[in-house]
Parts: C-alpha cells; structure tokens; sequence
C-alpha cells in the first residue's frame, strides 16, 4: 500500500526582512512555542550583527554563514546482511540549509554567560569568518564521510546487496570475470570469460 502523500507547509517570509530564511531561523530559535520571543532574540541579533560587522545589511553576513556550514555530504547507516555500514550520501539541498541552520542554533545555545542574541550574533559572526563549532560540525560530518568509503565495497554504496558468493567471486584477483548483474542475489548471474 502507498504512503499517504506529505503536503509541505510553505513558510511565509518574514516581515521585517522579507526572507523565507529569517522566518526559518526564527522557528529553529522558537522555544516552547514562543514566537514573539523568538522574533526579538532573532532581530535583535540582527542588531549586534550590524553594530559588531560595521555593515549595513546584516542579511550578507548570516547568508555567508549558511553557505558556510552547509554540508554536501552525510553519513546513513545502512543494514546489509546483518552488519550496518556507514554509507556516505549527497544531502539534499532544503536539508542542508536545515542542518546548517540547526547548527548554528545549537553552537550559539551551547554558549553560557551572555543572553541569547549576542550568542547566536556571535556565532553567525563567526560561521562567516568560516570558524566556530557550526563550520567544525560541518567538517566533522564532511570528514566521517570521506572515512566510509570503501574502495572494495561499491555496490553498498549504490544500495545494492549482494550475497556472499557474489562477494567471495569479485574478490579474487586471477583470471578475468565478465558478465555481472548488478542485482541483489546475483550469485547465478557470474560468468568466466
């Protein structure tokens, strides 16, 4: 039986700014469902980035800090006769600005001693100087993919799963194999040349 289709709620950009972005960041700040709370901290945030940056347009500074610590790639667990794998995988575009934003929200509450818009102007700040905990979340994730690559392993990463027959005949290094199906329980489909 089909899923039940899921209809995306389109976010209303926000007034001040006129972004979609702005709006996004104000719901990942939101606590408790306090969003006039949410809106101060979020401008006011806007503010200490203006006054710190000395620039005119706070909106260029955090879209250089999103572009920052978006990540292109992610580690999936995937379960392949019994044992999980790491599989790297390509992020799609709305989670990476997710991810991104998400971890510049939980970089900046991390933070003690100050309230939370100079914490989170802070942290913006320092994304777009391409520093900070978001951009080193990002390098971690970026680095974890790049270690589960397996070299002798690339039918896993294409998601298919082959038995251990299949395996035990691409392995051997004599003597040339030559037609392979590329489908799950191919043992049969192996043929000398």
């Amino acid at each position: 039986m089909r899923r039940k289709i899921k209809n995306k709620k389109i976010i209303k950009p926000e007034p001040v700014y006129e972004s979609v972005k702005v709006s996004k960041l104000i719901n990942y700040v939101m606590d408790s469902g306090k969003k006039n709370a949410a809106r101060k901290i979020v401008y006011d945030c806007f503010d200490v980035i203006k006054e710190k940056t000395k620039t005119e347009n706070p909106m260029e500074v955090f879209e250089t800090a999103l572009k920052n610590t978006t990540p292109l790639m992610e580690v999936r667990s995937r379960r392949v006769g019994g044992a999980n794998y790491q599989v790297p995988r390509e992020v799609r575009p709305e989670r990476q600005r997710s991810m991104s934003m998400k971890w510049i929200v939980l970089a900046a509450r991390s933070k003690k001693g100050k309230r939370m818009a100079e914490k989170l102007a802070d942290e913006i700040i320092s994304a777009s100087k391409n520093e900070g905990e978001a951009v080193k979340k990002r390098e971690n994730t970026h680095k974890m993919a790049e270690a589960s690559w397996r070299p002798m392993n690339p039918l896993l990463i294409l998601g298919l799963s082959l038995s251990p027959l299949t395996w035990k005949a691409l392995r051997k290094p004599a003597g040339n194999i030559g037609n392979i199906c590329l489908k799950p329980k191919a043992a049969k489909n192996i043929y000398r040349a």
